[in-house]
């Protein structure tokens, strides 16, 4: 996710990947979860890809997100921030984080969480990336269900290789309006 918020937020990129970056703009990444390395990544990123890193049109929020999705008045000067911003792409990481006022098994509490994150796209015509985790077996993802059908795509993610050869692949569950169960490989 990191790395393809940095892909839409570096004017200049054309390929990130082996895949054409065909559209830029603003990113507001939430790094609720793992922020503490956050500039690390964010400079080995732009080294690698020969990325200026004051050249990046990106707000990054490397701690625990101040406001909850799923509180009303939060949302609102969430919303404010937003509008003012006028995203490409909100990356929310991880969902438990930035919803720890909202029972995750609570499908009406979810639902609340849920029209925020439409209410961000419908206003800005942001893509919203919500990175949540999966339950203990790895099947499903934690939680209520009201998020199966909330989503657009459901992207999941896992290693294989070992060693120099590990690459991440992300699978296609989910795919609404298109052919899903496509599969996309990167070199970690």
């Amino acid at each position: 996710a990191l790395g393809l918020s940095m892909a839409v937020a570096a004017q200049s990129l054309r390929v990130w990947e082996q895949y054409p970056v065909r559209s830029h703009g603003n990113v507001l990444y939430i790094a609720a979860e793992g922020g503490g390395g956050l500039w690390e990544r964010v400079a080995a990123w732009c080294e690698a890809n020969g990325i200026d890193p004051d050249l990046m049109s990106a707000s990054w929020f490397p701690t625990a997100f101040n406001w909850q999705l799923g509180s009303a008045l939060e949302s609102m000067v969430l919303m404010e921030r937003i509008r003012i911003m006028k995203p490409a792409l909100v990356v929310v990481d991880t969902k438990a984080r930035c919803t720890d006022s909202s029972d995750e098994n609570d499908s009406t509490a979810q639902a609340s969480v849920i029209r925020v994150c439409d209410m961000i796209r419908q206003e800005t015509g942001a893509c919203v990336l919500i990175i949540h985790h999966s339950s203990r077996s790895g099947a499903n993802p934690r939680g209520s269900s009201a998020w199966d059908g909330a989503v657009d795509i459901d992207l999941r993610s896992g290693c294989e290789g070992e060693g120099a050869d590990r690459e991440l692949v992300v699978k296609c569950h989910k795919r609404k309006d298109e052919e899903d169960q496509c599969e996309h490989k990167f070199k970690l």
